[in-house]
């Protein structure tokens, strides 16, 4: 287990940070479909973070501090490439949520 600390992931924090707000403003269907893949890959990299947590590194080739600030790095960049494969369909249920809220609103 790490002793040291990952700093959030600001996504994470805010997933909807970047839509309009307020009861005139309307995110087209491309702002919408981005903040629910962001949202997916803030959670995927959440997942893998706690999966990667018991894994111990390879002593001929990994571990050091080196390692373990920059498996953050990595593990966002898993999440990424999931979520432009498809993902795990978590981005397609905020989507519809989403649309389903903006048009309850108008």
């Amino acid at each position: 287990m790490s002793t040291t600390m990952n700093a959030p992931d600001p996504m994470l924090a805010r997933p909807f940070a970047g839509l309009a707000t307020g009861p005139k403003a309307k995110a087209s269907e491309a702002q919408l479909r981005a903040t629910a893949e962001k949202f997916e890959a803030s959670f995927l990299s959440e997942m893998i973070r706690h999966m990667s947590e018991g894994v111990k590194s390879d002593p001929l080739t990994g571990g050091g501090h080196g390692e373990d600030n920059f498996k953050s790095f990595l593990n966002e960049q898993y999440s990424k490439a999931i979520v432009a494969r498809g993902g795990i369909g978590v981005a397609d249920m905020v989507y519809k949520q989403m649309l389903r809220m903006q048009e309850g609103a108008q």
